[in-house]
């Protein structure tokens, strides 16, 4: 009886941990109940959505849908016989393209539900393999527009698994709420108008998109630059590729591109990091690893800390709050406030070793605050 009893166990583990993942983040309780029909949700919304405790950062209704763009607004409307239209708009080098996509799912009691992939091979205890992402669309008790997205990638081979899941609510509010200037169209050119209809910019760019905290991207010429409520150009239209981006920790700032170059601007028009470096390379706490001329620093979205002067990509260690760096074939050791220590051998001892070992160690009567023209010195 041993033997089977543990091969029961086992039995009952791996369909637990493997075939009933996909139903181990199932909330409901951010919908509310429809008062007469599904059709409650239809209507046009603003594209990003409001900052929540459950989800911080804004993320664009069309990229949960699969659409691989931003949207500044799109539509929702119930077909009935279990389909759904989305309208958004597409950005293209012809201006702004009118677009809608047809989901097909199923109606529930609170939500509509598509799933986008929906993949699961089970053999119990052998092998499993579960692909699932899927969206939940309904409303809050405030009138809102739930989106609810799960994820799941997981296996198991035996006793060795892995899994990926999560399940995050996002709230969209309607576009008669988005109380911001709003992009218009006239006589060819795009520009502003406030809640009421009033012109706030005069219509003189390509294309302009909304704004977010106190700037807009705005199109000229083919460059791409901020404007701020006054219509002033905070940021000139210079720049190939401006891009709003969040931070974990709900910070937004815009990545800047141009001649392959990159850099970043705050939402004031600010240019914290200059558009000078060939690639980031991200990390935590809003921070990130610099590359120059294959040579890296450190920057956060606040400017730049430590120039790229140095010949390999390092890591700061989080106890000591040090990171041993190498220059012209020398150890140092940088800090986050942007100085640099020479370094010195201190003998300590290692965990299990009674001998001590010679290690690197900063030398902290030795250091110099690194100079940011220090990066263009060859």
């Amino acid at each position: 009886m041993k033997p089977f009893f543990a091969f029961f166990i086992l039995l009952v583990s791996s369909l637990l941990l493997h075939s009933c993942g996909t139903y181990q983040f199932n909330r409901t309780k951010e919908f509310s109940k429809f008062e007469h029909s599904f059709s409650e949700i239809d209507g046009e919304y603003y594209g990003y959505s409001i900052p929540t405790k459950k989800q911080e950062n804004p993320y664009n209704a069309t990229l949960l849908f699969n659409l691989g763009i931003e949207s500044d607004f799109f539509t929702i409307k119930y077909l009935g016989d279990n389909k759904v239209k989305i309208e958004y708009t597409d950005l293209t080098n012809e201006g702004y393209i009118q677009k809608e996509l047809i989901l097909e799912g199923k109606l529930k009691k609170r939500f509509f539900e598509v799933y986008f992939n929906k993949k699961q091979l089970i053999i119990p205890v052998l092998f499993s393999t579960i692909q699932i992402d899927r969206i939940r669309i309904g409303k809050d008790e405030n009138g809102n527009l739930v989106l609810m997205n799960f994820y799941e990638r997981s296996g198991n081979l035996f006793i060795l698994s892995d899994s990926k899941t999560w399940e995050t609510p996002y709230i969209f509010i309607k576009s008669n709420q988005y109380l911001q200037p709003r992009p218009y169209f006239s006589n060819g050119k795009w520009g502003y108008k406030d809640s009421q209809e009033n012109i706030v910019i005069e219509p003189k760019y390509e294309f302009t998109k909304t704004f977010y905290d106190q700037t807009a991207i705005v199109k000229n010429n083919g460059k791409l630059g901020l404007v701020n409520f006054e219509g002033l150009e905070v940021s000139e239209p210079t720049y190939d590729e401006l891009t709003l981006t969040f931070t974990n920790e709900n910070a937004a700032y815009y990545l800047a591109k141009t001649n392959d170059k990159i850099g970043i601007i705050n939402t004031s028009g600010e240019i914290t990091v200059p558009v000078i470096y060939d690639e980031f390379r991200y990390g935590f706490n809003n921070s990130f690893s610099t590359v120059l001329n294959d040579k890296y620093g450190y920057a956060n979205i606040d400017g730049v800390i430590i120039p790229a002067i140095y010949a390999e990509k390092f890591y700061f260690n989080h106890e000591t709050g040090f990171a041993k760096v190498e220059r012209d074939g020398y150890y140092y050791f940088v800090d986050k406030e942007g100085y640099e220590y020479e370094a010195k051998t201190e003998k300590k001892f290692e965990v299990f070793s009674f001998i001590p070992t010679p290690v690197l160690v900063p030398d902290l009567t030795k250091k110099r605050k690194i100079k940011f023209e220090e990066q263009f010195i060859e």
